[in-house]
């Protein structure tokens, strides 16, 4: 029956059909930030959840800083087909767009530009790997000199894991 459904269906018939998009997921990490700026470095960690929902073509990124809980929100507003996305900062602090390499939802990199409103900007280059994310960051002033560079490693960590950490902080 199977044969005959496909004997009778033309191959832009076949090419049309979308694919099936995996289910909705999170993500759960512990990240460390070096920055070096003005010949200073800083270290900051975080607790960090992912929010991956291909239905919707949207992802939100949580950063719970593990110093005094400030939470920093990213939104990507996704298209797989076009491997690219824009983004935006729950603080208003940067909007961007950025481009994916790899399969859609399975990602093995991305990069992306951030503008501010004074006009300072962000170039982040991200990779994944066995479930870690490494990213590489240039932050430009609005005239486009290079003020800082981060360098950040985010490293799995299991749901109950990170629940512990966000406790700890609400404390």
């Amino acid at each position: 029956m199977f044969a005959l459904i496909l004997a009778c269906t033309t191959p832009s018939e076949i090419e049309e059909q979308p694919a099936e998009l995996p289910d909705a997921w999170v993500e759960h990490y512990s990240a460390e930030s070096l920055i070096q700026a003005g010949g200073f470095e800083f270290e900051e960690a975080y607790i960090v959840r992912r929010f991956l929902d291909p239905g919707a073509g949207s992802i939100r990124e949580e950063f719970i800083a593990t110093a005094d809980g400030t939470l920093t929100e990213v939104y990507l507003d996704v298209d797989p087909s076009a491997e690219s996305f824009t983004l935006s900062f729950s603080d208003e602090s940067y909007q961007g767009t950025g481009t994916f390499e790899g399969p859609a939802w399975a990602w093995t990199g991305w990069r992306s530009e951030s503008v501010a409103p004074d006009g300072a900007s962000v170039i982040s280059v991200d990779t994944m790997q066995d479930g870690a994310i490494h990213a590489e960051k240039e932050g430009f002033s609005a005239e486009g000199e290079l003020e800082w560079t981060l360098v950040e490693d985010l490293s799995p960590i299991e749901e109950t894991v990170w629940q512990q950490e966000k406790d700890a902080l609400d404390g």
